[in-house]
């Protein structure tokens, strides 16, 4: 199956408008991260949008989507935990961490992990990406 160029405009637009949310949420503290956290937030009704890495564990990624739909909350597959980490974390992009392994020959080790997040209590006007 194919996808039309404009479809896959309009995917690509609203993917770069959800993270762009979620990187100004983490900016002002409106996000929680970490399993147990976000199913908690889920469920509470708090969750705005959730986020979820695509590479994540399968059971995991799974109960996210299921929490996801029983209380109506958009989700966002990200692709990868590190686009997650690199957003919400103000630590050293994870890039930075396997360029500078490679050159030393080592395996890197990225800390800290993120594979689900959940925006909270953003107001509506912040929520807008112009």
């Amino acid at each position: 199956m194919s996808i039309s160029n404009d479809n896959f405009t309009r995917h690509n637009e609203k993917y770069t408008e959800q993270m762009t949310k979620l990187k100004y949420a983490a900016g002002t503290g409106a996000v929680v991260k970490g399993l147990k956290e976000t199913l908690r937030t889920i469920e509470s009704g708090k969750a705005k949008i959730v986020y979820c890495a695509k590479n994540e564990n399968e059971d995991y990624m799974n109960l996210i989507q299921k929490f996801s739909e029983i209380y109506k909350k958009e989700l966002v597959i990200v692709g990868d935990w590190l686009e997650l980490r690199d957003i919400l974390f103000k630590t050293k992009p994870s890039y930075l961490i396997i360029e500078e392994a490679k050159r030393q020959g080592i395996i890197p080790k990225i800390n800290p992990k993120c594979f689900c997040a959940a925006i909270i209590e953003v107001e509506e006007s912040a929520m807008k990406v112009e």
